[in-house]
C-alpha cells in the first residue's frame, strides 16, 4: 500500500482544520469570507485573464464513460474483450479501453476509454465492432456515454457506431484539463504503474453561481497540473439533465506524483486554501451524499490508500484491477 505522508500538518489538516472549516457556523463564515478575498485577489492579479491556450485549461485528450445494459453477460465480455484488446494494441493513443460488469446490475456493463485526441477515436478499428454491438440491449431510459474532454464531430459518427441507440451526452462549457501525452517528451510518460481513475456525478450547491464556480475550478486545476506531474485529468461539465449536478473526472496516473500532489496538505502550498475557500463551497454534500453516482478504478492499495487520506473517498463504488472483475486490457500509458 502506498505510505500517506504522515507528520503534524496533516494531523492538524485533518484532526482541527477540515472540521472546523465544514461543520461548524465560524468555520463557513471564515470559509465565505476566505473565499471573497481569493476572488479580489484573483480580480487584482490578473488571474481572471490568464490566456485560454495554457495547458492547464486544454483538454486535447478525450475520456469516455459508458453504462450499457447487455443481453448475455458472458458474451459480451468475450466479445468486449477482443474489441478492447485489439483497439489499444493496434491504435497509437488509445491509452485505456476496459470494461466492468455493474456489481449490483450484472446486466449492466461499464466502459472506460482514453484517446489521446479526436483523430484518434475516429480511427478505431471497427473489425470487431459488429460482434460487440450485437451483445448490447439497450434500455434507452437508463443507458449512456458521457464524453470528457476534446471531442469535435469528427467523433460522432464513431461513437454512434460503436453505442447504436445510446444517448451520448457530450460535455459542454468543460472546465479544467485532460494532459497532452505529448507534453512529457519522446520519453513518455514516466510513471508506469496502473492509473486510478474517479468518475463522478456531484450535487452543486443551489446558491453556486455557475460561472464563478467554473472559472474556481479552473484556477485550482492550473496549480494541480504544475504540482502534480501525475494528475492526467481533472476535468468536469455541467449535466445536461439537471443544472444541479455536474459530471467529475479525475485521471491520477501515480498515487503520489498524481493524488497526494494534487491536494497536499502542506503549508507550503496554495492548493489547499484555494481549494477549500472557493471550490468546496460550490459543491453540496459530502461522501455519498454530495456523490450520488462514483466509480472508482484503480489498484486496491490505491483506493484504500486514498480514504485514509481523506474519508470522503470511501463514497466511490469501488472497481480494482487485480479483483477478478477487468474485462479487456489494464490501461497503458507507457505505449508510444
Amino acid at each position: 500500500m502506498p505510505a500517506n505522508p504522515s507528520g503534524c500538518v496533516p494531523a492538524i489538516v485533518d484532526g482541527c482544520a477540515l472540521p472546523f472549516l465544514t461543520k461548524t457556523a465560524p468555520g463557513r463564515c471564515v470559509t465565505g469570507c476566505g473565499g471573497c478575498v481569493w476572488l479580489t485577489c484573483d480580480a487584482c492579479c490578473g488571474n481572471d485573464s490568464r490566456p485560454e491556450s495554457r495547458y492547464s485549461a486544454q483538454a486535447k485528450a478525450i475520456v469516455t464513460f459508458a453504462m450499457v445494459t447487455v443481453k448475455d453477460a458472458g458474451s459480451y465480455k468475450s466479445a468486449f474483450a477482443k474489441h478492447a484488446e485489439s483497439a489499444q494494441a493496434n491504435t497509437p493513443g488509445v491509452r485505456s479501453m476496459f470494461s466492468f460488469m455493474e456489481k449490483d446490475k450484472p446486466n449492466v456493463a461499464m466502459q472506460v476509454a482514453w484517446y489521446d485526441s479526436p483523430e484518434v477515436l475516429a480511427s478505431v478499428p471497427s473489425d470487431f465492432l459488429a460482434e460487440l454491438t450485437a451483445t448490447y440491449a439497450v434500455d434507452q431510459a437508463k443507458d449512456f456515454v458521457k464524453v470528457f474532454g476534446g471531442w469535435t464531430n469528427a467523433v460522432k459518427p464513431a461513437l454512434s457506431a460503436a453505442f447504436p441507440g445510446v444517448t451520448v451526452e457530450y460535455g459542454t462549457q468543460g472546465r479544467g484539463f485532460i494532459r497532452d501525452m505529448d507534453t512529457y517528451g519522446p520519453q513518455g510518460t514516466p510513471y508506469a504503474n496502473p492509473p486510478m481513475i474517479w468518475i463522478s456525478k456531484r450535487h452543486v450547491a443551489p446558491t453556486t453561481d455557475p460561472e464563478v464556480a467554473a472559472s474556481s475550478f479552473q484556477k485550482a486545476a492550473d496549480l494541480q497540473y504544475e504540482c502534480a506531474p501525475a494528475f492526467y485529468g481533472s476535468y468536469e461539465f455541467a449535466a445536461s439533465d439537471d443544472p444541479g449536478m455536474i459530471w467529475s473526472l479525475r485521471f491520477f496516473g501515480d498515487y503520489m506524483d498524481g493524488h497526494i500532489a494534487h491536494f497536499p496538505k502542506v503549508i507550503c502550498s496554495w492548493i489547499p486554501a484555494r481549494v477549500l475557500f472557493t471550490v468546496l463551497p460550490n459543491l453540496a454534500g459530502a461522501g455519498v451524499s454530495g456523490f450520488p453516482f462514483a466509480y472508482s478504478f484503480s489498484t486496491q492499495d490505491d483506493i484504500d490508500s486514498a480514504i485514509k487520506w481523506n474519508g470522503g473517498n470511501k463514497a466511490y463504488n469501488q472497481y480494482t484491477w487485480e479483483g477478478g472483475g477487468l474485462i479487456g486490457p489494464e490501461p497503458n500509458f507507457m505505449k508510444k
